[in-house]
This record gives structure tokens, C-alpha cells and sequence, in this order.
């Protein structure tokens, strides 16, 4: 893809695309005439977006798929290929989290956190990427979180997911400079999305404080999908999204202070 080149015409691949964000950057994308394959586990939301971006005009195919299962990814990875002779885009979005500490969570809450959140961009990005390169090159896109790049007290299994893809998507960017693969990394902060209801939960308090945010707090979809849309147009590798990613400034300008800043509040906060 040249440097001219936009959205319009082109295919994007969306995992977790009917909720949150995957379903904002699925609007947004087909706003911009691109050419969508679109994935979620959720069967009825993804019929239900499908039929919405239709009427609208776009290109639209669809395939429910369970992200954390490996042969699911793999014949997901195959279809989406057939589909449209090749990807441009992908994005890795699909993912959930687990609210709590170390000592409060399971081993195995850890376990099916890893395949969904990293296992399975990792299947989906390792079994496309020849395919991406024989076919010219594309854009891979994974969504981390500012999770990713601070440590925060309660999400420690759902940081160790997002540090985990972040250390091997900017690798991966170094990788393949010279293959005309582009590598971005989403870092949002906190969006007003359905990840708040359906993550699992081993810390009532932190449930508690999540569940009864203000309606008012955070970023959009929206404007999460725009910004988004906005980095990857021009190649950026991390793509940071709201005010709370400004943490990671902080942490970078002085990790004692920060460390100190967040011990406070979550001691302030119960935790």
C-alpha cells in the first residue's frame, strides 16, 4: 500500500467487531468505503450490525468465531483469506478482562485470559502474516490498553495479557520494516463500552466502582474508532486514546512517583 492510499476499496478484518470498539471502528471503516470481515463470538449482534451496515451501503461479510479456541482462529484465518483474496487491515480487537489481584484470581481465569486476549491475536496475526507479505503487505492493528504499558493494581492478569501483545507487536513492527507490513498498537484508557459488564470479576469493590462510573466518564466508541482510524492512516505504532493515558507519561518521566501516586489511590479506594 502506497502513501496515498486510504481506507476506500480496501479489506479490513475486525475481530470482536460487534460491541465496543470493534463495532465503532466497523461503522467508521464503512463510512470510508472499506471492504469488512467481520468477527465476534456473538452470533445475533454481528447479524444485527451486518443487516445495519447494509442498509448503509456497505460491503459487509460476517463470521462468529470463538477467538480463544485455536482451530476456530485457523479456519477463521483460511475463510477471511477466501473471502476477499486477501487482507489489508487487520485488526485485533477481541478481548475481555479479569478484575482483581494475584491472590484473588484462579489460575484458570488466568489461563482463559491468555487465550483469548493474547493467544489469539497471536494465532490469527502468525497464520496471516506470510499471507499479508506474499500478497504485497497490509497493516496489522492489535488493541492493548493503557493496561499495557502501566502496571495497575486489580487488572494484573489483564496487564500481563497487554504488556505481553504490546512487547510482541512492536517487535513484530521491526520485523517486518521491510516487508511494507505496518504494525500499530491501541492504547486506549477507559471506554464506555460493554467490557465493563462482562468481564469477570474477583474484586467486589472494584466491580462496584467500575459498574457505577458516570455515565459521562470516558471515551466513546466513537471517538475511540476515529482516533484510531486517524493513527493507523498515518502509521503510527502506538495510538494512545484519552486522558488517562497520561499515566504512562508520568510513569515514563519518574516510575517512583507514579508507583507512589498509584498505591495511594488504590489504598484510597479500598483495594
Amino acid at each position: 500500500m502506497g502513501k496515498k492510499d486510504t481506507f476506500r476499496d480496501r479489506v479490513a478484518l475486525i475481530t470482536g467487531a460487534a460491541s465496543g470498539i470493534g463495532r465503532a471502528l466497523s461503522i467508521e471503516l464503512a463510512g470510508r468505503a472499506s471492504r469488512l470481515i467481520l468477527v465476534d463470538i456473538n452470533a445475533d449482534k454481528l447479524e444485527e450490525l451486518r443487516g445495519e451496515l447494509r442498509l448503509r451501503g456497505a460491503r459487509v461479510e460476517t463470521i462468529v468465531a470463538d477467538m480463544s479456541d485455536r482451530s476456530a482462529v485457523l479456519d477463521l484465518a483460511d475463510t477471511a483469506w477466501q473471502v476477499h483474496g486477501g487482507i489489508d487491515y487487520l485488526f485485533n480487537n477481541a478481548g475481555t478482562a479479569l478484575v482483581g489481584s494475584m491472590k484473588e484470581t484462579t489460575l484458570e481465569e488466568w489461563e482463559r485470559l491468555v487465550e483469548l486476549n493474547l493467544w489469539g491475536p497471536i494465532r490469527l496475526t502468525h497464520t496471516l502474516l506470510p499471507k499479508m507479505i506474499d500478497g504485497g503487505g497490509g497493516h496489522i492493528v492489535v488493541t492493548a490498553s493503557l493496561a499495557g504499558l502501566v502496571g495497575t493494581p486489580g487488572f494484573s492478569a489483564y496487564s500481563m495479557t497487554k504488556f505481553a501483545m504490546t512487547g510482541a507487536f512492536e517487535s513484530l513492527s521491526i520485523e517486518c520494516a521491510g516487508d511494507n507490513i505496518h504494525v500499530s498498537i491501541i492504547c486506549p484508557g477507559y471506554v464506555r463500552t460493554d467490557l465493563v459488564r462482562s468481564s469477570t470479576y474477583a474484586n467486589k469493590t472494584m466491580e462496584d466502582m467500575l459498574k457505577t462510573a458516570p455515565s459521562w466518564y470516558g471515551t466513546t466508541p466513537e471517538s475511540a474508532a476515529r482516533a484510531i482510524v486517524r493513527g493507523v492512516r498515518k502509521r503510527r505504532l502506538y495510538i494512545l486514546v484519552g486522558p488517562e493515558t497520561s499515566a504512562w507519561y508520568l510513569k515514563r518521566l519518574s516510575p517512583r512517583l507514579y508507583h507512589a501516586i498509584t498505591r495511594f489511590a488504590s489504598r484510597a479506594g479500598g483495594l
